[in-house]
């Protein structure tokens, strides 16, 4: 309290050459401050702290009274106001937001279940991250609306995050005891001058600190900064006794300065002295003599030739060597760049469209001597359908009764065993615009193939190394046709959606 009030009379002493009349400090009563949770039915009017934030969202409330101020105060007479509120504790530093109350309340009956909500913002994210401090806030605008008959329900206080959890001193405090307040600045007529009080003797001058060591000099900037302040002046050291001032002499005239003597000519330069004569090179010596080669000796005389020996009797012939392996086959070679398209000809004129005929009965396309065999699945179950080898050859048909084609399937069949080369499946819709679709399987240690890849199996390995491989083959259900190589595969010959 101590600094609040040098604080206010500091003010004083600023504003007094100001304005006209003197300016006086009030408080507002504070009569009322709580905190409350939305939902939560106890009040919290009694505690010794005002908690805001928080997971349950605490939200604080302070009443003041104005009526303290003195009677016909107005708005005009108002110089400045200001809320202070103690931080005593801060669980989770954050900010809060600073309202106008909306409706009446008091610290007694506020509850979770009954409560103002936030009015007009007065001031939004005040920090508050330092217990054991205070935080002042401007009012001065809001007082004089209270004063000009602005309906006054207090303030309100809400923490802009829920992980912000801080706690204010109430009036109900007994430990710090730092309460809420109001304080309000009035300009009032000026009072009599009161009796100037006796100067206080000076203090005594502070030893002079030491001084730091001078910084490096930093480059010279294009911009002048602003003038520093100047620094306080040292104390100033004992003057000595002055001694005693001689008579001054008297001053003789100045002689004329005389005149400046002309340069000395400058010496000749000496002459270059001669060369000496440069030594000739002295003679190469000769190269020794090569010595003499010595004679070679005479060939001797060839010997006579020996007799020829008679032909041997023609040997056996030999085992026939293992015969080598093939080599390996060469690369394809580059396939041949397509030759340029033609120029298409001109399109003919389109012939007159005949009448349409009529529309003959539905039925099954049949160009094949085949049979058409009944897979029985009308049930649109999706149950497993299993063709024998005695059925190939024939023509599958995958029946579907219901009339709105809402069957999405899938169609389950197993393909007979591949042992026969040549042999033909053929699976063909009764229904062609049904959405099912249809899987193939291939029996137990069989394969179904795309061109090389291996696309359904029963086998273990996956014969593709990276290729996908599944335990079926999914196609449309319209049409699809299998060719079996006698050997465990069947190869897809065909399909349509």
């Amino acid at each position: 309290m101590a600094g609040s009030r040098i604080m206010r009379v500091f003010a004083a002493v600023v504003f007094a050459g100001v304005f006209a009349g003197a300016l006086r400090a009030d408080d507002a009563w504070l009569v009322g401050d709580a905190f409350f949770a939305s939902g939560n039915s106890g009040h919290f009017g009694a505690s010794p702290v005002m908690n805001v934030g928080g997971p349950t969202n605490f939200q604080g409330l302070a009443q003041f009274d104005l009526s303290s101020l003195p009677v016909g105060t107005t708005a005009s007479q108002v110089s400045n106001a200001s809320l202070r509120l103690f931080v005593s504790h801060v669980g989770t530093p954050g900010s809060i937001n600073i309202y106008t109350a909306s409706g009446s309340w008091t610290e007694s009956t506020v509850t979770g279940s009954g409560y103002p909500t936030p009015g007009q913002l007065l001031a939004s994210a005040v920090p508050v991250t330092v217990g054991d401090s205070y935080i002042v806030v401007d009012m001065t605008a809001q007082v004089e609306a209270w004063l000009n008959g602005v309906t006054n329900d207090g303030l309100l206080f809400q923490a802009t995050s829920t992980s912000t959890l801080v706690s204010f001193d109430t009036k109900e405090s007994t430990s710090t005891g730092h309460s809420a307040v109001l304080e309000i600045n009035l300009l009032g007529p000026a009072g009599s001058s009161g009796v100037t009080g006796p100067t206080g003797p000076g203090g005594l001058s502070g030893p002079t600190g030491v001084t730091g060591p001078t910084g490096a000099t930093g480059p010279t900037g294009t911009v002048q900064g602003p003038q520093g302040q100047t620094g306080p002046v040292g104390a100033t050291g004992a003057t000595g006794l002055a001694g005693p001032t001689g008579p001054t002499g008297s001053t003789g005239p100045t002689g004329n300065a005389g005149p400046t003597g002309s340069p000395g000519p400058t010496g000749p330069t000496g002459v270059t002295g001669v060369a000496g004569v440069t030594g000739g090179t002295g003679p190469t010596g000769g190269t020794g003599p090569t010595g003499v080669t010595g004679v070679t000796g005479p060939t001797g005389t060839t010997g006579l030739a020996g007799v020829t020996g008679g032909t041997g009797n023609t040997g056996g012939a030999g085992p026939a060597g293992p015969t080598g392996g093939t080599g390996p086959t060469g690369a394809t070679g580059a396939t041949g760049s397509t030759g340029n398209t033609g120029v298409a000809g001109a399109q003919g004129a389109s012939g007159t469209t005949g009448a349409t005929g009529a529309t003959g009965a539905t039925g099954v396309f049949v160009n094949t001597t085949y049979t058409f065999v009944n897979l029985a699945n009308d049930s649109e179950s999706g149950s497993m359908v299993t063709i024998t080898a005695s059925q190939a050859m024939d023509y599958f048909l995958l029946f579907q009764t219901t009339a709105d084609q809402s069957f999405t399937g899938p169609y389950q069949i197993t393909l007979p065993a591949a042992t026969t080369a040549g042999q033909i499946v053929t699976i063909l819709s009764s229904n062609p615009y049904t959405a099912a679709f249809t899987n193939y399987y291939p029996p137990s240690g069989d394969q179904i193939l795309v061109g090389s890849f291996v696309v359904a199996s029963n086998a273990v390995a996956n014969t593709n190394g990276d290729q996908t491989q599944a335990t079926f083959l999914q196609t449309g259900n319209n049409w699809a046709q299998f060719i079996s190589d006698g050997s465990g595969h069947w190869y897809l010959l065909s399909e349509a959606a």
